[in-house]
């Protein structure tokens, strides 16, 4: 995957452009979560916005990005720092499709926990 294979899929996934180099998602009520590219191109980082407090949730080079069977961007980490919430309150992130939850819900017992539907 390239870099605007990975804006696509953010696109396609509910976020939205908020610069040259990030996109952003709503994360629960107060939150949303950045995707931001760095200068070169050559990084991502995923970040959780408060409104007051930023906090870097993961931080990969963009040549670790791929699309797993479910269709879910693999390797950035949109995926395990919010997995856990999800299992736990059922609100589930706007980018994780269908398919991803049903994939889940076939491996709940991996994840120690039910996925609610």
């Amino acid at each position: 995957m390239n870099e605007a294979d990975i804006r696509r899929w953010l696109t396609d996934n509910g976020f939205e452009a908020v610069g040259d180099f990030a996109y952003a998602a709503p994360f629960m009520d107060t939150n949303r979560v950045l995707v931001e590219f760095s200068s070169s191109l050559t990084h991502i980082s995923v970040i959780i916005d408060n409104g007051l407090q930023e906090t870097t949730v993961s931080s990969c080079a963009v040549k670790r990005a791929s699309i797993d069977e479910s269709g879910m961007l693999s390797g950035v980490g949109l995926v395990s720092p919010f997995l856990d919430h999800f299992t736990r309150s059922g609100i589930r992130p706007i980018w994780f499709s269908d398919a991803f939850v049903e994939r889940l819900g076939a491996h709940a017992t991996d994840h120690k926990a039910a996925i609610p539907r």
